[in-house]
Parts: C-alpha cells; sequence; structure tokens
C-alpha cells in the first residue's frame, strides 16, 4: 500500500497546506480538524474545536482506517493528517505499509504560522500545542 501516506507535524508546522498543494481529486483525505469540524457543524472555529469531538473523531478515524486497509486501491493517494509524534505516525504507516512525511518546520515557524492564522484563535493553546510536540518528538 505505498500510495499511503501519514502526514504528521506539529500544530502550524503545514501539513494540511501540504497535502492541499499536492493531491488530487483522485485523492482522500483524513484530516482531523476537519472532521471535528464537521462532527459540531462549526466551519466558524478553526481550530478551536469543542474538546468533546476529539474521542467521536478518534473513533471514526478507526472505522476510516478498517475502510482504507480494505479499500486503498480506489484512491491514487490515501492521505492521513496527524499531529501524532514521529514515533506514533511511524506506527500508524508501518500499519498500513505506508509513508510517513514528517513536516520539516521549526518551533519558531509553526509559532510565526500560528499567529499569522486567522483561525487560530486560541494562539496561546496553538502554541503550546506546538511546543508539546516538539519535546516529544
Amino acid at each position: 500500500m505505498t500510495n499511503i501516506f501519514i502526514v504528521c507535524g506539529a500544530p502550524g508546522s503545514g501539513k494540511t497546506t501540504y497535502v492541499k498543494s499536492i493531491m488530487t481529486e483522485k485523492d482522500i483525505v483524513w484530516d482531523m480538524d476537519y472532521i471535528r469540524r464537521a462532527l459540531c457543524l462549526r466551519d466558524d472555529v478553526g481550530h478551536d474545536l469543542p474538546p468533546l469531538t476529539f474521542n467521536a473523531a478518534m473513533s471514526l478515524r478507526i472505522g476510516f482506517m478498517a475502510y482504507v486497509k480494505k479499500y486503498w486501491v480506489r484512491y491514487a493517494h490515501v492521505y492521513i493528517i496527524t499531529s501524532a509524534n514521529p514515533k506514533k505516525a511511524q506506527q500508524i504507516a508501518d500499519e498500513f505499509g505506508g509513508t510517513l512525511v514528517v513536516m520539516p518546520a521549526s518551533l519558531d515557524e509553526c509559532v510565526k504560522n500560528i499567529m499569522k492564522d486567522p483561525t487560530r484563535k486560541d494562539t496561546g493553546k496553538q502554541i503550546d500545542l506546538a511546543k508539546a510536540w516538539f519535546s516529544k518528538a
């Protein structure tokens, strides 16, 4: 299943931007932020999502991953966007026989991206999440 890509990185590292820049209409993407926004019909919240949507989205991701394992050949590429640390993301990639893509952004770049992103209302929280990601990477 070499057409499956696990794209990981800290908040603000450009994961979604990267996938949007390379994906085609024959690709399928799992983006946790998009799924969580859909679960609460809140396009207006950007990255500041209701905490209760996380567990529901994680449960849905399990189903999505089972679907991908069975039907991955229907798509040119499958992208799973995650903020998991590289070790955990590599485990996901290994499970699928996929390829891990780690965003190369530094913490300073992530902070700059967070600060200029109007969809990130709680920038302090987002920066803390980015710092935590780098401390575990």
